[in-house]
């Protein structure tokens, strides 16, 4: 996992492990496992998780110091705080795992700048970025979300290096991701169409992710008006089709911007012919992914 620490200046008041949980809780998705637990030797934990609905990133919260063994301990010398002149370093950490499209680093980084919002005597510190930049010296830098980004990428490029993982073109990652982000506001915007979900399947005869839809349900000969993802691939009747073929069917586009790059696809004797007689690819060719199975 990426790991971002926080500090803050030596001149200021230590902030407050409550002022820390309220500030977290400012953030949208940020939820604690548990209320926080005393022992002897560590200070209150609490742990929070972090889910974006919308797009499912996922990140960590760690607020106080987690509880160590013994064995811990011993063996923990990569996990001592590190000290700078003039800065406390503040009992807060966040961790955004590698696995995932590179948008789900995009979004759960975001959280930063919503905390420092609520805390801005905060200052964050990406701790494993240590490349240099131009003739200055070795890092860590000065908060920078898309350095931080970035390099989010040069690591997870490095855990990932071994893995036989299916690649998604990154021009059909950020559509998917444009979409989650936008149905909402598409589900505003026209409340007379299903949106369904957007998500991945593994082509296992060309070993390529495939980004695909779930037709909604039809009832006899009608189709229910639907959003369609850009997408390649729709499952149908327990197949799967290209797109293109329904976008031909469906007809020239909305003249007005779809929410998430959808197609709007209307209720008509063309779509509810093209359902019922489309020639599938078989559903056995391809294999459900979840967003922590592939790359971008």
């Amino acid at each position: 996992m990426l790991t971002l620490q926080f500090y803050e200046s030596e001149q200021t008041s230590p902030t407050t492990a409550d002022t820390l949980a309220a500030a977290l809780l400012t953030i949208p998705g940020v939820a604690f496992d548990a209320r926080a637990s005393r022992a002897a030797d560590h200070a209150a934990y609490r742990p929070a998780q972090w889910h974006d609905q919308a797009t499912g990133a996922r990140a960590h919260w760690d607020l106080g110091r987690p509880p160590l063994t013994a064995s811990d301990t011993n063996s923990a010398t990569d996990d001592r705080p590190r000290t700078y002149p003039g800065w406390r370093q503040v009992a807060l950490e966040l961790h955004v795992p590698f696995a995932g499209p590179h948008w789900h680093a995009v979004v759960a980084l975001a959280q930063v700048d919503r905390l420092l919002i609520a805390a801005p005597q905060l200052t964050p510190l990406d701790t494993e970025d240590d490349r240099h930049t131009g003739d200055s010296d070795a890092g860590p830098y000065p908060w920078d979300r898309p350095r931080a980004i970035a390099n989010w990428e040069i690591l997870r490029a490095v855990q990932i290096a071994d893995l036989a993982m299916p690649r998604l073109s990154r021009a059909s990652s950020v559509a998917l991701w444009r979409y989650r982000s936008e149905r909402a506001a598409g589900r505003l915007a026209h409340p007379t169409y299903q949106w369904p979900e957007a998500l991945a399947l593994h082509d296992l005869d060309t070993n390529v992710v495939r980004t695909a839809c779930l037709w909604p349900d039809a009832t006899g000969d009608s189709v229910t008006p639907f959003a369609l993802p850009p997408v390649d691939l729709v499952v149908i009747r327990g197949g799967v089709v290209p797109t293109d073929e329904l976008r031909l069917i469906a007809g020239n586009p909305a003249a007005e911007r779809v929410p998430g790059g959808a197609r709007l696809i209307p209720a008509s004797a063309a779509v509810s012919s093209f359902y019922a007689g489309a020639k599938t690819l078989p559903a056995s060719r391809f294999r459900g992914l979840g967003d922590e199975d592939w790359a971008d």
